[in-house]
């Protein structure tokens, strides 16, 4: 087993300076002295490598708080990177007409259930006198149609239907209204 009796001899056996090594023998874990006051030069090198101590170099080699503090600098730098990244493809995907304003959907949404309840609201008005001295599956046919068009009143506005959000919402109003129809022509 290789020994050094000083902290010189033991820097230049692991490749750093003296003042290293009289920090790292201020750290909890080292290998400390042999009985003797030598150094294992063995238990030191190892020490060194599963600390990840030895891959540090200037100020943070002889400080671990620098090293540690350099540590969180890249992160927030990395950090800082996936941020601006994240920035851009917003911007992009604004630029491409990708997103859509809350506001704007909170109106379009708004409005078109608006125009839906009111035409389901009129509904008893205007088959009051359609529906009279009709058989029950006749009255219920004609229900139906005018529930088919009040709901057809709820339509996506043009233009918005290639948005990421409305588009998906569109289909699935087109595909209610289609399950609709089928629905009234099975009967």
């Amino acid at each position: 087993m290789k020994t050094a009796r000083t902290q010189k001899a033991l820097a230049a056996a692991c490749g750093t300076t003296r003042t290293t090594i009289g920090t790292w023998l201020k750290m909890d874990g080292n290998p400390g002295r042999r009985a003797d006051g030598s150094f294992s030069v063995t238990k030191w090198k190892a020490w060194i490598a599963e600390t990840g101590l030895g891959t540090r170099t200037g100020a943070a080699d002889r400080d671990p708080r620098l090293a540690a503090a350099k540590a969180q600098k890249l992160k927030l730098q990395a950090e800082k990177i996936a941020l601006e990244t994240e920035h851009i493809s917003i911007e992009n995907a604004v630029s491409r007409g990708e997103l859509f304003p809350e506001q704007e959907a909170a109106k379009v949404i708004g409005g078109g259930f608006g125009h839906m309840i009111t035409a389901l609201r009129g509904i008893k008005h205007r088959v009051n006198c359609l529906v009279a001295g009709r058989t029950t599956g006749d009255a219920e046919l004609i229900l139906e149609r005018e529930i088919r068009e009040a709901l057809a009143q709820w339509e996506i506005p043009r233009g918005l239907e290639k948005h990421a959000f409305f588009g998906p919402l569109r289909k699935k109003l087109l595909d209610l209204n289609a399950a609709l129809d089928r629905e009234v022509s099975r009967e």
